[in-house]
């Protein structure tokens, strides 16, 4: 168990300096940031927020319900390493991807379902 929680620990790591994100954010198309959202996190400032995010998640995960009131949705470890997360997806672009799936989902289940009163005629014999 402890071999994977250090496996772990070393890809978040290392996604987190390199890509900028995580697995999960990047799935979700979510990029961290300094505050100033232009310029990339460095590795001292992602250390530092993952050490405040280990302590504000021990306090009953305080730090981070404080982001639902907090003006500009950071918690705790993003206030004090002063990061903000970004959407990097254009605005509908999940709405799209849905409407997409369920096309796609149609298509497939409409395909492989034979409508029940399906009959073919045949031309009359001469």
């Amino acid at each position: 168990k402890l071999f994977t929680l250090i496996l772990m620990a070393l890809l978040m790591a290392v996604m987190q300096h390199s890509m900028h994100t995580t697995p999960g954010k990047w799935l979700m198309g979510i990029k961290l940031v300094r505050s100033d959202e232009v310029t990339e996190a460095g590795f001292g400032r992602l250390c530092f927020r993952y050490l405040v995010c280990l302590i504000s998640c021990g306090f009953f995960l305080l730090g981070v319900v404080w982001a639902m009131f907090d003006k500009k949705r950071r918690a705790w470890h993003d206030i004090a390493a002063d990061t903000v997360m970004l959407n990097m997806r254009p605005q509908g672009w999940y709405w799209q991807k849905i409407k997409q799936g369920w096309r796609w989902l149609h298509t497939r289940l409409s395909a492989s379902t034979p409508a029940a009163n399906d009959t073919t005629t045949q031309p009359p014999a001469e």
